[in-house]
């Protein structure tokens, strides 16, 4: 008998995250990419990297971040009346408000339309803050630094409300101010200011984001996209009060993940030839023993898998759902095909994957609950006792035939 099967690498693309704004006629664009890729020298790895490029303030200044990844994207928020001194209406002045709880976002397979959920929040917003008229004119100090300072009460940008801290205060002239507030929980920040001022305007806008992506283990190898829109205005998910209002109203967001999977199935020399017997081997039976009771075969093989799985057979020979193996006169025999995988690997239900019978109608489905790398598997041949007895009459011919064991990393549903 011939046993054929599929050995080599499968790869597939998968989290990489991107946040990308959809094209629109009103809309900010902001981009954020992951991915998974499996490592032979960190086999336990199973959480996504981030690959954004880092926004303006992260990437210049990577300490205020602490790991955390920023956007950046273009756009403004400016006054529509001027800002008053002191008044009590905290809408009314410089006033933050983020989207810091965890939104659900629904990720689709772009090849099988799988779906899984990726969790997104926003934790710190800054820019770079211009006013007029200046801080020296506004308050009549001439240090640029303490004009800045006493244009707000209660100390300058550096000293936020609770819940709000600063990662960035840097006065960059008498009219401008680059600043990093950050945002840990749902909460309305506000600043009064203690001098009038005609213009409060925000430009290089910067988003720092968290964000929780699926198991890959458990992800079919490929792209995941989504789309989702955040809203930008009074009340909204970024809401700045009802003063400071931006120049475009959304900010849609296309993420993209990015996962490769490996799959690699080794068999050793002379695997691709296989010889089923009785167990205990022929000679028993040629000696005057009883007929035997089955013909069988184990080959095992090195498996690596970082992904979910599925497998089927292809045959030369078919018989129903298996193959089979042919004498010269054409009678046929039908052969199970079984599959053992190594631990680490899983059928939907939860059990070990143990002499899963193959077939060339369904597939057979495994998942990972951790990277597999170059572990035992075992493949299991068998034709029974009322097919062997019927081979017996056909003395002195051979039975053969092809079996290809496809493995497959994408998981169709």
């Amino acid at each position: 008998m011939t046993t054929e099967f599929f050995k080599g690498w499968v790869q597939a693309l998968g989290l990489g995250c991107v946040l990308m704004a959809a094209e629109s006629a009103m809309a900010f664009n902001a981009r954020i990419t992951a991915e998974f890729v499996p490592s032979l020298a960190d086999p336990t790895n199973n959480v996504f990297t981030n690959t954004s490029a880092p926004g303006y303030l992260c990437g210049t200044m990577p300490a205020i971040c602490d790991g955390n990844v920023s956007i950046t994207f273009p756009g403004r928020f400016a006054n529509q009346t001027p800002i008053i001194a002191n008044n009590p209406d905290p809408r009314q002045s410089f006033f933050i408000k983020l989207p810091a709880d965890w939104r659900d976002i629904t990720v689709q397979h772009a090849t099988t339309g799988q779906t899984s959920t990726v969790q997104l929040r926003f934790t710190s917003f800054g820019g770079e803050l211009r006013i007029a008229p200046n801080a020296t004119f506004a308050t009549g100090i001439p240090d640029v630094t303490a004009a800045h300072s006493a244009l707000w009460n209660g100390g300058g940008l550096e000293v936020p409300p609770s819940p709000c801290t600063s990662r960035l205060h840097r006065v960059d002239g008498d009219t401008t101010i680059r600043f990093f507030w950050q945002m840990p929980v749902v909460a309305e920040c506000a600043k009064q200011t203690a001098f009038d001022l005609d213009q409060l305007h925000i430009y290089a806008l910067e988003l720092m984001y968290e964000i929780r992506t699926p198991t890959p283990l458990n992800m079919a190898a490929g792209i995941w996209e989504a789309d989702y829109l955040y809203t930008l205005g009074p009340g909204a998910d970024f809401d700045f009060g009802d003063n400071l209002l931006p120049y475009d109203p959304n900010l849609n967001i296309k993420i993209t993940l990015t996962v490769s999977h490996h799959l690699r199935a080794v068999f050793p020399p002379g695997a691709d030839r296989l010889a089923l017997e009785p167990e205990g081997g022929w000679i028993p039976w040629l000696n005057g023993g009883r007929r035997p009771e089955r013909i069988i075969r184990d080959q095992p093989f090195q498996f690596t898998s970082s992904g979910p799985v599925k497998m089927r057979i292809e045959c030369q020979y078919l018989m129903g759902g298996n193959c089979a193996i042919a004498n010269p006169a054409g009678h046929r025999v039908p052969v199970e095909t079984r599959i053992t995988l190594p631990a680490g690997m899983h059928e939907l239900t939860g059990g070990p994957v143990s002499r899963k019978l193959l077939s060339t109608i369904d597939d057979v489905t495994a998942l990972a609950s951790r990277y597999v790398a170059d572990q035992t598997g075992n493949l299991h041949f068998e034709v029974a006792r009322s097919d062997v007895n019927d081979m017996l009459t056909y003395p002195d011919t051979t039975y053969s035939g092809n079996v290809t064991v496809v493995w497959d990393s994408f998981l169709i549903p």
